[in-house]
């Protein structure tokens, strides 16, 4: 009984001791994520950019545009 309290004590301590030196560490900058994020946007919105024109009509009326318009800076002014 001793043995397997003893072992599943050295399991517990190597699982915490492993997950704080792997929190310590850096990911971001290892792996470059910022980089990554900004050019995988940009071709996520080039993507969804193409497949919306394709599949939907763009309306180009200045009467809806202007409503859109009023309705997006009173929601970005509150």
């Amino acid at each position: 009984m001793k043995n397997i309290f003893f072992q599943f004590s050295i399991i517990v301590l190597l699982f915490f001791a492993t997950w704080i030196a792997f929190s310590r560490i850096n990911w971001v900058s290892i792996f470059k994520i910022q980089e990554v994020t900004k050019t995988t946007e940009e071709k996520l919105g080039e993507l969804f950019w193409k497949l919306f024109s394709q599949a939907e009509k763009e309306i180009h009326s200045s009467t809806i545009q202007n409503s859109i318009d009023t309705l997006v800076s009173h929601i970005c002014n509150n």
